[in-house]
């Protein structure tokens, strides 16, 4: 959730930038952004207690190396899925200021509101929507993000410029199927990782894990670049495409996977007693 709220503020600010478009608007993001490290690292300096570093490990613990890592395939699937998943997330603000001021012709203050009312939504409904979704298959809750994040892209592509009042409905209730992907993907994908790490690797696991968000972070500005030169639909179709493509792979892992990686709690075992 925090992580959402940062991208959706980060947006925010890019459309402020956007619309102000000076150079010494540039020079403040770039100033407040050498804050915000600063402050973090003084939180993490001062707040962040670890336990001291513990002895060597026994004799019959099992090695944590990455040639495991490697033969684990399960694992390396949903890693590259969560690329696709992850490069969704960022689409959002990457993309919405660039396509408003450019593609729709929008007014100057649609993306900031916007990507403002994403950030909010993801505040106050993250909690209280992870816990409806916990009873549910974490695979099948990362496919119906697919899905609405596919509904998202096919309904930017079908916008067309100085369309009129129904553009924004309709961009704001596509921002809105995108949000709440983003907060159904992000506890169900971070659980499904943590639950497939085994115990004594858990932490090479999951740094590995974070690379798909490293991957998607180098090929978003690249992809969305590229495709907005052809045309201002081509980066959203083809994004839907790839989320399509993810659906199907998901749903081809979900066999894979073990039960108690599926839930976030053990399934009650089906009753016998026929009295």
């Amino acid at each position: 959730m925090a992580r959402t709220v940062g991208i959706g503020v980060g947006g925010f600010v890019t459309g402020l930038l956007v619309t102000d478009g000076r150079p010494a608007a540039y020079h403040a993001v770039a100033w407040a952004s050498s804050a915000c490290f600063l402050l973090a690292a003084l939180a993490l300096a001062a707040l962040l207690r670890l336990p001291c570093r513990p002895g060597p490990a026994a004799p019959d613990a099992p090695a944590a190396g990455y040639r495991e890592l490697a033969g684990d395939r399960a694992f390396l699937g949903l890693t590259a899925l969560n690329v696709v998943f992850a490069l969704s997330t960022l689409m959002l603000g990457l993309a919405l200021p660039t396509f408003v001021q450019t593609a729709l012709r929008g007014p100057a203050w649609l993306t900031s509101a916007v990507l403002a009312g994403n950030a909010i939504i993801v505040f106050a409904l993250g909690g209280a929507l992870t816990r409806r979704l916990a009873p549910y298959r974490r695979t099948r809750v990362l496919c119906a993000a697919a899905g609405l994040w596919v509904c998202w892209s096919l309904s930017l592509a079908a916008l067309t410029p100085d369309p009129g009042r129904w553009a924004i409905v309709a961009l704001v209730a596509a921002t809105f199927l995108f949000t709440v992907a983003e907060i159904m993907h992000a506890p169900a994908s971070m659980a499904l990782a943590a639950t497939l790490a085994p115990p004594h690797a858990r932490g090479r696991y999951l740094a590995v894990f974070q690379y798909s968000f490293v991957a998607a972070e180098i090929l978003a500005p690249v992809l969305f670049a590229t495709l907005f030169d052809l045309d201002h639909a081509a980066p959203f179709l083809v994004l839907s495409a790839l989320n399509g493509v993810a659906i199907a792979c998901t749903l081809r892992l979900e066999c894979h996977l073990p039960g108690p990686a599926l839930h976030a709690t053990p399934r009650p075992a089906p009753s016998t007693d026929l009295t």
